[in-house]
Order: C-alpha cells, then structure tokens, then sequence
C-alpha cells in the first residue's frame, strides 16, 4: 500500500482561506480578487516597512 499524498494547502494572506499552493496561479493568494486587494493595501500604504535609517532621519528632522 502507498500513502495517499494530499496536495500542499496554505491559508491566503489575505481573507484566510484554505488554498492549493501546487495548484493556483495566484499563489499565495487564494484568487485574483485577494491578489488586488494586498496590491492595493501596498499601494494605500496600509502596510508600511520602517528601517533603522527611516528612525535617524525623522529624529533628525524634529531636532532641528
């Protein structure tokens, strides 16, 4: 007997579904609609990534 192998799943970062990671060509998202919806989020500056050098500059700024 072999062990029935299950295709990978992996939840959308976006609504949290379950999806096919093998399978979808919108991968890690679950559809086009959730793809759009990060872009978007991207774009709006919903998500933001601060580095060390952003912090310096902006105290250097209210310093002066």
């Amino acid at each position: 007997m072999t062990a029935k192998q299950h295709p990978k799943t992996i939840r959308c970062p976006a609504c949290g579904q379950a999806t096919s990671l093998k399978e979808n060509p919108f991968r890690p998202f679950c559809s086009r609609g959730c793809k759009g919806i990060d872009l978007i989020r991207w774009t709006s500056e919903s998500y933001k990534i601060e580095s060390e050098t952003d912090h310096g500059e902006e105290d250097e700024q209210t310093e002066t």
